[in-house]
């Protein structure tokens, strides 16, 4: 990774440093999607981008114009870094669930590390498509024998594993529309067999409802007229219920049955009920610690509480659903930080597709995805999703400092850094 001359003198150091930066921000990226190894392998390399990238940042840190979301993102963590201070736990506890919360630091740094070398975007672009593909290849052949993992269906988690296969498919829609000839066929049929992965091969409703919102913000992208969009949509809607009808409604049937004897007898085993035993212990908890939350550090022992109470039926570390994290956590004004966070992703994205339609499309997409996933399971206090957020949203961040080049980008940054 070189500087641009008119940034920074050549410096032996920083060179090293971005050259560092694109080897170890690589492996993390395609660690994260392709599933391949370990979180221990993930973590290190992205610890040691961060540090690479901390370095550049701080050369560059007078270039420094954060995009609306980045704000909003900063300012979540410095709220949940100030609940510290109402946090029972302790100073050290606090810190430590702290650290679950840091990408919302870490992206301003990646993307301004990025931005350092533009030629590296392509690069780390393409290590994620070939991540994923990897995993969805991954997750044919283990759902046909082909190989056997410890009875996995695919590398990761099927949440996880839904998540980074909707972006995938949404990627592959945008990428069919923008191009021509075999390159729009071959990314047709990625789109096809990626949601039939999702939908037939893997088993996850969250990702069935990324699949799902994905397809409808494509149709809203591409579809001017809204009485279109509605036809299409209603079309869309008939098919999922013909195809529930089709195939899924005696397991629906017997679920529905297996789950009502089981409340009759007073037991609770199906994650549909364990979830719903998590989402109105959120809710409680929360309302309890209105309007400030119970503290970044108190979360766990505040469910535990709950649980030893009698007022929660199972005990939990995590309410899986981030909305509902962050009303726990950090009451009123985390949960409405956090809508903000994921609206203003969305909302840069419709702004940015007049001049850059693809960067555009992708941020309007990928926030539509997160806010589905964050319904109904924690993307940021998780493992893999809070990561795979990092990497894209480094992507998109830097990618508006460099492809959109000096004039419109700059210009861009600088109207919507600190409004919408």
């Amino acid at each position: 990774m070189k500087y641009r001359s008119s940034e920074k003198p050549d410096n032996p150091w920083l060179d090293f440093c971005g050259k560092a930066f694109a080897v170890t921000f690589g492996i993390f990226i395609f660690a994260m999607f392709s599933c391949l190894f370990p979180t221990g392998v993930a973590s290190t390399f992205s610890t040691l981008a961060f540090l690479f990238a901390l370095i550049i940042f701080i050369q560059r840190i007078w270039y420094f114009r954060p995009l609306f979301f980045e704000v909003v993102g900063l300012s979540l963590f410095f709220w949940l870094a100030l609940s510290i201070i109402w946090t029972d736990a302790g100073f050290l506890s606090g810190l430590k669930a702290l650290a679950e919360y840091r990408i919302y630091v870490m992206v301003p740094v990646f993307a301004y590390a990025i931005s350092a070398s533009p030629s590296a975007i392509k690069y780390f672009a393409g290590l994620m498509l070939l991540g994923c593909l990897i995993s969805l290849v991954a997750s044919y052949l283990l759902f046909f024998d082909a190989v056997y993992v410890d009875d996995l269906l695919s590398l990761g988690n099927s949440i996880f594993h839904g998540f980074i296969m909707s972006l995938l498919y949404f990627a592959a829609l945008l990428i069919f529309r923008h191009s021509e000839g075999k390159i729009r066929i071959l990314f047709l049929f990625i789109a096809l067999v990626t949601a039939f992965n999702v939908l037939f091969v893997e088993v996850g409703r969250t990702g069935y409802l990324q699949i799902t919102v994905a397809t409808i913000a494509f149709m809203h992208l591409y579809l001017a007229s809204f009485r279109k969009q509605i036809i299409v949509f209603t079309v869309f809607l008939f098919l999922a219920l013909l195809f529930g009808s089709l195939f899924v409604f005696h397991e629906i049937e017997a679920l529905f049955i297996a789950m009502v004897e089981q409340l009759r007898m007073g037991q609770h085993g199906y994650s549909n009920m364990l979830r719903l035993d998590y989402y109105s212990g959120g809710l409680m908890i929360g309302a309890d610690a209105f309007p400030w939350g119970v503290g970044v550090g108190d979360a766990e022992e505040s469910l535990r509480n709950a649980f030893f109470d009698g007022r929660m039926a199972h005990l939990t570390d995590n309410v899986h659903s981030e909305f509902l994290n962050m009303w726990l956590v950090g009451g009123l004004p985390g949960l409405v930080m956090f809508l903000l966070f994921i609206f203003s992703i969305i909302r840069i994205g419709t702004m940015v597709r007049i001049e850059q339609k693809g960067l555009g499309e992708l941020m309007f997409g990928f926030g539509c995805i997160i806010l589905t996933g964050a319904l109904f399971n924690s993307v940021i206090k998780d493992f893999g999703e809070k990561h795979v957020i990092l990497i894209v949203l480094a992507m998109f961040s830097a990618s508006l400092m460099t492809s959109v080049g000096r004039g419109w980008g700059n210009a861009f940054r600088k109207n919507i850094s600190y409004r919408q």
